[in-house]
């Protein structure tokens, strides 16, 4: 199935609830954008005010792996030499397919990054505008800045131009809307944090030594600085473990040789979900994610969640979240000595992390917890639909 709905017990039986398609990648959950939805989904407050569908634009097409998926990729290839994007055309037929099965469909909520998947989601949205659709555009990911600035002219207009179409954007921090409305200034945006689902407050008196990355093991997120910043932690701190948990997407990790990993104390645990990624976050003594960039990380609100303190970087929304020695410490981008040193201050003081733990607990818990960022969505869609309920009374007049 490309769509599916929602299914849910409302009180009363009789409530009419709003059709909203959201539309973005759903399980497995790997990666900022598809934990977000699929906490979405899920929650609760969103499921009793309205009739949730979702369409997984990746849903459909060749599994990334096997004959089929070469295949696929060799014909794709060939359509992109004559100037023909298949992979548009193949994800807007399935688009189509799912709106056929939303009769009474009142908002789509479109979740995208930045690049390819920008101007994928961009003609669906497109496609959605003409067939009168409301839409809110909901801005992930930390290199929409890269993204804009590497275009050239004519394709900054199309950015602009795409941005101001949408009834309203949604970015994930103030230093974020303050950018795109710098970019649109007439356009609504609105601020919606990252949402997380568990936390715990931490223990005290903990003698963890292990360090915890989690997340797309690549040298934008900082792992070869944190690698190169490890063998600094190793003099000071020789039991201590460097734990990496995700796809190595640019084989850093295959790179080293087993001798190498159990010699520097790094433990590579490979893609880790549900328990698995809990236990890891239950066991670590503090997260470190030295990346370049950033939107708002939801492996740093996960961490803070479950009262682990965090050593990062102060890019994209970070800086809104962590507070230099408060929840955790920020580093310069790119400083060796700052992220050994870091990191180190902290392993060697379990009360100084205990504290910072519990302050990240407390901001995570009163500020990003699902059950508040649901109510905020559902406001933004309630406000959106009355004004597109009072737009269309106004053309029928």
């Amino acid at each position: 199935m490309i769509c599916e709905q929602i299914h849910i017990d409302s009180s009363p039986s009789t409530l009419v609830r709003p059709q909203v398609l959201i539309v973005g990648l759903t399980t497995p959950p790997i990666g900022g954008v598809a934990v977000c939805v699929e906490s979405l989904l899920n929650a609760s407050r969103l499921q009793h005010s309205f009739e949730l569908f979702i369409h997984d634009p990746s849903k459909g097409l060749p599994s990334e792996s096997g004959f089929r998926w070469f295949c696929f990729r060799v014909f794709r290839f060939l359509l992109r030499q004559m100037r023909r994007d298949a992979l548009e055309e193949i994800r807007l037929k399935l688009l189509l397919r799912t709106l056929i099965q939303i009769p009474q469909l009142r908002l789509a909520h479109v979740h995208t990054s930045s690049f390819s998947s920008f101007w994928m989601n961009a003609r669906l949205m497109e496609e959605m505008h003409r067939r009168n659709i409301p839409v809110i555009l909901h801005m992930h990911g930390g290199g929409f800045r890269d993204f804009f600035a590497q275009a050239d002219s004519e394709e900054k207009q199309r950015i602009l131009n795409i941005l101001a179409q949408p009834e309203a954007l949604i970015a994930l921090s103030e230093a974020w809307q303050t950018f795109y409305q710098q970019l649109v200034p007439d356009q609504v945006v609105f601020i919606l944090p990252n949402p997380i689902n568990d936390v715990s407050p931490p223990v005290t008196g903990s003698e963890r030594q292990a360090v915890l990355f989690l997340g797309h093991i690549t040298r934008k997120k900082g792992v070869l600085d944190l690698l190169q910043a490890w063998a600094e932690v190793r003099t000071e701190l020789p039991e201590a473990e460097l734990w990496l948990a995700g796809p190595d997407l640019e084989g850093i990790v295959r790179n080293l040789t087993s001798a190498e990993l159990k010699q520097s104390r790094v433990v590579y645990h490979g893609l880790v979900e549900g328990e698995a990624k809990q236990h890891l976050l239950k066991e670590s003594a503090l997260m470190a994610l030295p990346s370049y960039f950033e939107g708002l990380p939801i492996v740093v609100l996960e961490a803070l969640g479950m009262g682990l303190p965090v050593v990062a970087t102060p890019v994209g929304a970070i800086p809104e979240v962590i507070t230099d020695g408060d929840e955790g410490l920020l580093v310069p981008v790119g400083d060796i000595q700052a992220i050994s040193g870091a990191i180190i201050r902290l392993l060697e003081n379990p009360e100084s992390r205990f504290q910072m733990g519990k302050l990240g607990y407390e901001r995570i818990s009163q500020r990003y917890h699902i059950d508040r960022i649901s109510v905020e969505l559902a406001t933004i869609y309630q406000q959106l639909l009355e004004e597109s309920s009072d737009e269309t009374s106004s053309s029928s007049e």
